[in-house]
């Protein structure tokens, strides 16, 4: 969240990001994120055979409009 133009990358896990946009979540990370939901966005998804479909899939897609995915698998 930070203005910093220096701070382009962010990592984090599936799980990680998952738990983030939970909207039940007792710590409400989705709120902290609402910034950059219309931000663009590249998400570079490692072994995304395992974490891309469904659900998961759906929200981070649905929250993050104007963002890329790409997938490895391997």
């Amino acid at each position: 969240l930070s203005d910093d133009y220096t701070d382009k990358v962010i990592v984090t896990t599936i799980q990680k990001l998952g738990l983030a946009l939970d909207a039940n979540h007792k710590k409400q990370y989705k709120q902290r994120l609402k910034p950059l939901r219309d931000k663009r966005m590249v998400f570079i998804f490692d072994e995304c055979h395992r974490s891309q479909f469904g659900e998961n899939h759906r929200a981070i897609r649905e929250f993050f409009p104007n963002a890329q995915l790409f997938g490895f698998t391997g």
